[in-house]
């Protein structure tokens, strides 16, 4: 493997990828600055702390999702037992989306195409895919737990081997996760193939952890890296030993996912997409045309949308029977919300996730605008006369009903505890209103894309007619002045052929370069003769 092309591709990528990387790290640090001084604040003296940790263990829901609270419940594992099981979800997908991108993505817009036509060998292409996630994910470990190790002076129950500990738990939940994204990139044929396998591995896991902690099996949490953070309890006894067995099992992961890109070939895939049915594609417009292509989209995050809100509606009607069976739990949930009805305002804290996920799906059905133009669809239907206001209206109302259904069907699935007794509206996921992110995701995207046309050529006749593509580098500016419109403008004095639509420049003559055949003349236009040259041999040679 040569290193000059490696540190050069490298290079590159980290590049690419800095303003993902700085978003991500960055939110983490920001929360993981914030989150310790409000458990120390809110829950100063040890007697509130056993009587939260004794109502979140009593809790099925909370501790499903977040394992049992570690005794006697210091700052540090707290923070690690809510916010730590967050960051390793969070950096799991962060570790997905960013090696899919820079592996399977950048094959199918042909960069590894012309990487590897500049004499660059695979295993240099392949390396740098997986440097990239284990870059990503051991800075994401390292930042947290510097975050976390500043502040140790700061709070006494924060120590510094838990810090790291914690810390390296992330890190080890990040590559195995970056493995498993390079393993789906050559198991799918594009990129988004390989993130749906890559977040259905995801989710598997998940579901293993939770079988894990319902079981009582701790053996089981080593199938799984989102339950290694439990096995080296950070700020409880801090086993650094039992990353090495974790780190080997993310070795083989990328040994595997080596193996796979080895053998595969450019552009191919060991999963063949199937067809599912021989029938014509039928859309009545732009609209159904829309709604079709997303529909698979659509249930899968109708899925996660109905099981998170399930969950949600599941703790909103423990934390009722708690509230039922002891007044003191009422009082000590009244406190940590700041007054009111507790567990409305508890239950729509968490229901903010469901609102996340949905406005994260209207920001993807809005961004497919530039993945339908790269991939020529957007071209077909402009072909068609549709215009491109049109196009854009469609794919912001189909963004928009999406939303609704997932809010309709996340409120449907986790609104009946909250009609039961949580308060009105506690676990309903239309709290945030998140379909209000459609005009926000399409003004980004219209500003930051490089989707938006350059300029279009506008003729003599109405609106519609402002259809197709010109270079606006040679266009001259149409007489009629409209907002982003330009047309090519005919000379003074030159002759408009007949048939021919306004607004198009007039025909180049061409020389023909045959004679005889008409079809052997490559230009339209008058014949010209071609120019006789002096021969510069002289005669007698």
């Amino acid at each position: 493997m040569n290193a000059k092309d490696f540190r050069t591709l490298f290079g590159v990528a980290l590049r690419r990828q800095r303003l993902a990387f700085a978003a991500w790290i960055g939110a983490f640090c920001l929360v993981l600055a914030v989150i310790p001084n409000a458990y120390r604040n809110n829950l100063g003296s040890m007697e509130l702390r056993r009587s939260v940790i004794e109502m979140m263990n009593s809790n099925a829901a909370t501790r499903l999702l977040f394992g049992t609270v570690p005794q006697p419940g210091t700052v540090g594992q707290l923070v690690q037992w809510e916010t730590g099981m967050l960051l390793l979800v969070f950096t799991a997908i962060a570790a997905i989306l960013i090696v899919t991108t820079v592996g399977r993505r950048g094959e199918d817009d042909g960069l590894r195409e012309l990487v590897e036509g500049t004499g660059v060998s695979r295993a240099v292409v392949f390396a740098v895919q997986a440097a990239v996630g284990t870059v990503f994910s051991l800075a994401a470990g390292f930042g947290c737990g510097f975050v976390l190790a500043v502040q140790a002076p700061l709070l006494s129950e924060i120590s510094v081997a838990g810090s790291v500990c914690l810390g390296v738990a992330i890190a080890l939940a990040g590559c195995a996760f970056s493995a498993i994204g390079l393993v789906a990139s050559q198991l799918a044929d594009d990129a988004v193939g390989a993130r749906r396998i890559s977040l259905v591995a995801l989710f598997a896991a998940f579901s293993l952890r939770v079988g894990a902690v319902a079981a009582g099996w701790d053996w089981v949490q080593w199938l799984t890296p989102l339950g290694w953070k439990d096995l080296l309890e950070p700020y409880t006894a801090d086993r650094f030993l039992l990353a090495i067995p974790a780190a080997l099992a993310v070795l083989a992961l990328a040994a595997s996912a080596w193996r796979l890109y080895s053998r595969r070939e450019l552009h191919g895939a060991y999963l063949k997409p199937a067809n599912r049915s021989g029938s014509r594609l039928r859309a009545a417009g732009v609209f159904s045309l829309t709604l079709r292509l997303g529909r698979r989209r659509l249930l899968g995050w109708l899925v996660g949308v109905v099981a998170t809100a399930a969950l949600i509606g599941s703790m909103a009607g423990s934390f009722v029977t708690l509230t039922k069976k002891n007044a003191n739990y009422s009082d000590l949930l009244s406190k940590m919300s700041g007054g009111g009805e507790a567990t409305s305002q508890i239950v729509s804290l968490f229901s903010v996730i469901v609102g996340i996920l949905i406005v994260c799906e209207t920001a993807n059905v809005i961004s497919s605008l530039a993945e339908t133009e790269k991939k020529g669809i957007l071209d077909v239907e402009l072909a068609s006369g549709t215009s491109r206001r049109r196009v854009v209206a469609a794919q912001a109302v189909a963004g928009a009903v999406e939303s609704a259904i997932l809010a309709g069907a996340g409120a449907a699935t986790g609104g009946r505890p909250a009609r039961r007794g949580a308060g009105r509206g506690a676990c309903s996921p239309c709290h945030p209103r998140p379909w209000r992110g459609t005009g926000l995701v399409l003004l980004l995207l219209g500003l930051f894309r490089e989707w938006r046309p350059r300029g279009t050529c506008c003729g003599a006749g109405p609106a519609r007619a402002c259809r197709a593509r010109c270079d606006g580098a040679s266009a001259a500016p149409c007489r009629r002045s409209r907002p982003g419109c330009s047309r090519r403008r005919s000379a003074p004095g030159s002759r408009r052929r007949p048939g021919a639509r306004p607004g198009r420049p007039p025909p180049v003559a061409r020389t023909c370069r045959g004679r005889g055949a008409p079809r052997a003349c490559l230009g339209r236009g008058r014949r010209r003769p071609r120019p006789r040259t002096p021969c510069r041999r002289p005669r007698g040679l």
